[in-house]
């Protein structure tokens, strides 16, 4: 050997992966990847030696990671609100149940 050190390959496949991991990120609009976006980090992972394969499973992985971060409702409100549509139910069915009792003891 010549004294010299080399990158070595998994090292640089790692700083190309992470790259086009940054460059995903930065192109999708929320936990959306335009078809176009998706085409141009296709072409850019190929300029950087990630095969097509590699690169789709980067971009999967970068939407799962986005779609994991997002906000999601909570369910506890929802089953407020349904308590809330039950509750009402309930007293409107009262009121017409009283008002039906007054109307056939009259």
């Amino acid at each position: 050997m010549d004294g010299q050190r080399y990158p070595s390959p998994a090292r640089d496949a790692d700083g190309a992966a992470a790259v086009l991991a940054t460059a995903v990120a930065a192109a999708m609009d929320g936990t959306v990847l335009r078809y176009s976006a998706r085409l141009a980090l296709l072409q850019q992972g190929a300029a950087m030696g990630i095969g097509r394969f590699e690169a789709n499973l980067i971009i999967a992985a970068v939407q799962h990671r986005a779609a994991a971060t997002q906000r999601r409702p909570r369910p506890r409100k929802a089953l407020r609100s349904l308590w809330v549509f039950a509750m009402a139910g309930a007293v409107i069915e009262a009121a017409v149940l009283l008002a039906a009792w007054l109307v056939i003891m009259s």
